[in-house]
């Protein structure tokens, strides 16, 4: 039913739907978001003469922003994504049908939460002050369906907080005001999903397991092994049992006071938010605490008049089809039934008919600000926000406006404008050596996505372990990089560099000769400028016009050969043909600031001319006579991992880097990965020329990434609690993906090649973790030492000062 107002406004919806029916469509379907789970439906969905088109989307985030932009018609929303979407504000969608489970179709909403008290209660809500009470557990993924937001809401609408409490997180801040609250309680499940803090809390206050189960130290109700156990029917049986207040879903207090606890069902009463007491008998429309809407069907506003009236001629009216029942089975996969609401509301403005779209608080002033380095950043950022908003987790997150650079977000860290954020491996030392800052959490990474550093030289070298590279002329990615430490790791290890001397940059620089190291001058990557001059000698500008790529699956193309040390000419290709001459293709090719899959560069109608080799020659040699740019940038010729691979081709004699995308690296600069060998961990040049080796060739092997806090944050306990929840409810999740890609954008926030996040006081680390922290052990042990040594040096010259003073007295 419309207001005049809404009709008009429909009208207008309805024109502009049948304006983009007919023209937006360049097949004339209508587009449905639909995940991978549907490939086989979706095959079915797309043949033959269906009105609808599958468009597959990893997550309803994107489904949304597909909507939003016009590029999709409709999809199915679950009740947190449309929390989430009313959240960010994001307009522009209409809710078409609801989607309730076939064996309640007649439920307004899909669940509620109550709370349970004994008739005879007093003084309504501050009447709970002393209470025992009784909860269902504060257990946290979508399987479980209660979000902390459900669980918690009771609690954090009538237990009063103390703030005044300096460097307490969240959850103690909770624990410890729910303890002074109630008398005793059995709240099972985890306060903090950071392990070692929830251990913690629970000896701390006891009070709040002292109803569970006494024959466990486990906090939690009886249970008998099986799994079928009801949390909220054990919440209600601790009730009867002689607690004082349950807190539980409306449909197991009609299930059991109807049933198993029938004797005690006028025992007992609803207590209402607004302090007032409700019969349970006899009661069929009880006062709740909280509401959580359907699954619902949710369209594009220039559709939502026309596409209800459609799914009604497809799924009702209309003959069988086999792409309309694929489309059904789709849409009621969760023991639906299609549901008309009662009229089209705008996707907020539904949400609100229901409960309250959450709005972002300050708690005790505990909030954690994520830096970020880009605007795609910002905006993933603020998506993950809403989604820890409305699922309730502690801390909030507040998104910080983008900086330059990662570097500049380690910068804001250790000066406490921002919090926490995630690094690329590659920032590991710098944020621990330069900018004091600690891990609190591991990237997790697939199997085959792990980095995996190796020292490169070219096919005809000589070189025998580590010592033996002594002078060479060397390529690094970047300063402070995963290579650089790996390798200073390894040269501790085998006593090239004495294990007490921190100066790892001067001792680098005095082992090898001429070299590139991006952003040895940057006073952002090192601050004290040690930096040797010879480990920027080598870099070179970029300054070259960018020319197109060759296509690597076209043949007619050889792979450039990198020059012989021993006759300066090309060396031939394994098949015995001549190798063809350098294409110029590389020289103006801009090193990727990130080392990862770029797409091909499509081909430029006005690419200059083809050089001759008198042409080329004399371009080199002014290349080679302007001063190095040692820029951690692209501006630098050798930067990244792409850019030290190019350095070894054209001026180097070995390049530390990683592994997985030096193939394609070598595709996009026309190399053959025949002219370069892998000198292997233990000191032996590998068997075969290119990039495949035993994995006990590889330096090390390590996960792509950590989040950091700066070394001293009060705020690391609320930071690690809130990235493991969103881990457990956006790890997977087809609401949305955090770790994916996002807007089309790869690794924002995160490596695309993150599956989780893992505290890092977690005592069962992957090897890949454990890897990357033996990395930095040696590292932290010198610098502490050092710092030990400087301290004792200072307190000697003062006792020294002190004593001459006393003397010349």
């Amino acid at each position: 039913k419309f207001s005049n107002m809404a009709k008009e406004t429909f009208i207008l919806g309805l024109l502009l739907s049948l304006f983009t029916f007919s023209v937006a469509q360049d097949d004339g379907r209508l587009r449905f978001c639909s995940s991978i789970r549907f490939a086989a439906e979706c095959e079915q969905i797309d043949r033959g003469n269906s009105q609808v088109g599958c468009l597959r989307v990893q997550d309803s985030i994107e489904c949304a922003q597909r909507m939003l932009n016009n590029t999709a018609d409709f999809g199915i929303f679950s009740a947190e994504s449309i929390l989430q979407i009313g959240a960010l504000g994001w307009d522009g969608m209409t809710v078409v049908k609801e989607l309730r489970h076939s064996d309640r179709p007649d439920n307004p909403v899909d669940y509620e939460s109550v709370v349970i008290v004994r008739n005879d209660h007093l003084n309504g809500l501050e009447g709970l002050r002393g209470a025992k009470f009784c909860h269902p557990g504060l257990f946290y993924d979508r399987s479980q369906r209660w979000s902390e937001r459900f669980l918690k809401h009771f609690e954090r609408t009538v237990v009063p907080v103390d703030c005044e409490i300096d460097g307490m997180s969240p959850a103690e801040i909770e624990a410890s005001a729910m303890s002074r609250y109630f008398s005793s309680a059995c709240r099972p499940g985890a306060w903090s999903n950071n392990r070692d803090e929830d251990a913690r809390l629970k000896e701390q206050y006891p009070n709040l397991c002292e109803l569970c189960d006494p024959n466990s130290n486990a906090c939690d109700y009886p249970r008998d092994g099986s799994g079928s156990e009801n949390s909220h029917a054990e919440a209600l049986r601790c009730l009867v049992r002689g607690g004082t207040a349950a807190y539980v879903a409306l449909e197991v207090v009609h299930d059991l006071f109807n049933g198993e606890l029938k004797e005690f069902a006028e025992v007992y009463n609803y207590l209402c938010p607004n302090g007032t007491l409700q019969s349970i008998t006899f009661n069929e429309t009880p006062c709740v605490w909280l509401r959580q809407p359907w699954r619902v069907v949710v369209s594009s506003d220039p559709m939502a008049v026309q596409l209800p009236q459609l799914m009604n001629d497809w799924f009702l009216t209309g003959r069988s089809e086999p792409w309309k029942d694929a489309l059904k089975s789709i849409i009621t996969s969760e023991s639906s039934v299609i549901h008309r609401p009662q009229s089209l509301q705008r996707l907020r403005d539904y949400v609100r008919t229901i409960r309250e779209i959450p709005i972002d608080f300050n708690f005790c002033s505990t909030r954690s600000v994520w830096c970020t380095t880009s605007a795609d950043e910002f905006d993933k950022c603020q998506v993950i926000a809403a989604g820890g908003l409305t699922s309730g987790i502690l801390p909030t997150i507040e998104c910080r406006s983008p900086r330059s650079n990662a570097v500049a977000c380690l910068n804001d860290i250790s000066t406490n404008a921002s919090d926490f954020m995630g690094i690329d491996s590659n920032f590991g030392f710098l944020a621990r050596h330069v900018y004091n800052l600690t891990a609190a959490m591991y990237a997790e990474t697939e199997s085959n996505k792990y980095s995996s550093v190796v020292i490169l030289v070219r096919a005809n070298a000589t070189f025998n372990g580590l010592e033996s590279l002594r002078g060479a002329r060397a390529c690094f990615p970047e300063y402070g990089g995963i290579a650089k430490v790996t390798f200073i790791n390894a040269a501790v290890s085998e006593g090239i560099f004495a294990n007490n001397n921190c100066n790892y940059s001067v001792l680098l620089g005095d082992f090898f000769g001429e070299s590139c190291v991006p952003g040895a001058r940057d006073p952002l990557h090192d601050p004290a400028g040690h930096t040797p001059n010879n480990m920027c000698s080598l870099c070179r500008h970029n300054i070259v016009p960018i020319r197109p790529l060759a296509d690597e699956d076209d043949a007619s193309v050889a792979k450039r050969s990198v020059p012989s040390e021993d006759d300066g000419e090309p060396k031939p290709e394994e098949d015995g043909e001549e190798p063809q001459e350098d294409p110029p293709a590389d020289e103006g090719e801009d090193a990727p600031a990130a080392d990862e899959e770029e797409p091909a560069a499509d081909y430029d109608e006005d690419a200059p001319p083809e050089e001759t080799e008198e042409e080329k020659i004399e371009r080199r040699n002014k290349l080679n006579q302007i001063a190095g740019n040692c820029n951690p940038d692209s501006t630098n010729r050798y930067y990244g991992n792409q850019g030290a691979l190019r350095c070894l081709a054209e001026v180097g004699d070995v390049a530390v880097l990683e592994l997985q995308y030096l193939r394609q690296h070598a595709n996009e600069q026309l190399l053959n990965p025949n002219d370069f060998r892998i000198l292997c961990r233990n000191g032996s040049l590998a068997a075969y020329t290119g990039f495949n080796v035993d994995p006990d060739c590889l330096m090390t092997t390590i996960v792509d990434g950590e989040v950091v806090v700066h070394r001293n944050s009060t705020r690391r306990d609320g930071i690690i609690n809130t990235l493991t929840s969103l881990d457990l409810y956006f790890q997977n999740q087809p609401d949305f993906k955090m770790y994916n890609i996002f807007g089309g954008v790869k690794h924002l926030l995160f490596k695309d090649s993150t599956i989780g996040l893992v505290p890092a006081n977690a005592t069962d680390l992957s090897t890949s973790v454990q890897n990357y922290i033996n990395i930095f052990e040696s590292i932290e042990i010198c610098l502490r030492g050092s710092a030990a040594k400087m301290s004792l040096n200072a307190l000697l010259i003062m006792a020294i000062t002190l004593i001459t003073i006393f003397h010349l007295r």
